[in-house]
């Protein structure tokens, strides 16, 4: 999930008046529009954003709780929100993202009437709670009591029931300030679709230059399956036809993936759900972007599962269709943590199991889908 602070492609150069500096970029469209909205709660020939990480006080917004910006590695700025959490905790760790998320957020919120608060709580399905401050008159009020304890959060817990999260900041053993919210890519990252095809894609390349760690067997269960073969089983998805079941033969005790002619549906539910290093296996891979754009590469299929893992994605495969000589499948590549999917209609011909030089595995992906879009893959 860090990669959404770490790397950016979309890029804006965009001049506030007198209160910004010329020619800054920002890592999506969300920053960009909320730095504007700052601006003008700026003083005259103020400098903004800072042009290197810092925190301000703007008066006009709170008078208290500094607004930091952050810039990432490529010098974009990344993150605007109210600095609330101990910088310990924004390290490079699965919560930071939602710490992030929830500085930034309180900042679209303060920066709103209490009507339009209360429209945008509905329409996100995003809920706030304090113990210490009540929401009795307006969550304004309440957000703007909270604010204005200048303390940074050391002490917070983040838990996940089904697809919501609720992340609980305490002081002094109470509730200072909790949010419940969905687990949706687009309001925790702030990244459009199109955003995040175009960093997704540049993440791809980036991916494709840089050195390859081994990909190693992880620590699984091995079942008897059949003719002295073995699986793992790692659950289902929408239905038990989605699965994520690798199959296995035993060589000198070391397990190893099943690619063989003779197992045409087990290599198949390999390509993906499987850990393997064969770069002989070769993808022909085609993105297909939410703007009618497309990319192809042909590259080792093992890549593209590593990539996809290291994007926080889990495999789901079912079996479409079992000819004579083609073999095609669907492959669901699961983000549980911000509730959206990769598509990958996969297929390719049954021989490449015993000449792998002479065939390739056709891939086209189709990129974010937000999990409550899933429909019957089986049937298409």
């Amino acid at each position: 999930m860090m990669n959404y602070l770490r790397t950016a492609v979309f890029v804006l150069m965009l001049v506030f008046g007198g209160n910004a500096v010329a020619q800054t970029t920002f890592s999506n469209q969300k920053i960009s529009d909320l730095c504007e909205q700052v601006s003008v709660l700026m003083p005259e020939d103020s400098i903004l954003p800072p042009p290197i990480s810092n925190e301000l006080i703007i008066n006009k917004i709170n008078n208290t709780r500094p607004i930091v910006f952050e810039y990432n590695a490529k010098g974009e700025l990344m993150h605007i929100g109210f600095k609330l959490f101990d910088r310990s905790l924004m390290g490079d760790n699965n919560d930071a993202l939602f710490f992030y998320f929830i500085e930034r957020y309180l900042l679209e919120l303060m920066l709103l009437e209490e009507n339009d608060i209360q429209v945008k709580l509905k329409h996100q399905r995003v809920k706030i709670k304090s113990e210490i401050y009540p929401l009795d008159l307006s969550v304004k009020d309440c957000l703007t009591d909270v604010l204005s304890n200048a303390d940074l959060v050391t002490s917070v817990q983040v838990s996940r029931n089904k697809n919501r999260y609720t992340v609980v900041c305490y002081k002094d053993d109470k509730i200072w300030l909790a949010l419940n919210f969905p687990a949706s890519r687009e309001l925790i990252t702030a990244y459009t679709k199109l955003e995040a095809e175009q960093a997704l894609f540049g993440n791809f390349e980036r991916f494709l230059s840089s050195p390859q760690e081994d990909i190693s067997l992880t620590d699984v269960e091995m079942l008897p399956y059949k003719d002295k073969l073995f699986y793992a089983f790692d659950g289902s998805y929408l239905n038990e036809e989605m699965i994520s079941t690798s199959f296995y033969k035993k060589d000198r005790g070391v397990f190893k993936p099943v690619f063989d002619v003779d197992y045409p549906v087990e290599s198949c539910y390999n390509l993906f759900n499987a850990y393997y290093n064969d770069s002989s296996i070769i993808s022909k891979l085609t993105f297909s972007l939410y703007a009618g754009e497309s990319h192809s590469y042909e590259l080792p299929l093992c890549l593209l599962a590593s990539f996809l893992r290291n994007e926080g994605c889990q495999f789901y495969t079912g079996i479409k269709k079992l000819g004579r000589s083609m073999v095609e499948s669907s492959v669901m590549a699961v983000n549980h943590d911000l509730g959206y999917y990769h598509l990958l209609v996969v297929s390719t011909d049954r021989q490449i199991w015993e000449r792998p030089a002479d065939y390739k595995v056709n891939v086209k992906m189709y990129c974010y889908i937000p999990m409550h879009n899933v429909s019957n893959l089986m049937g298409k």
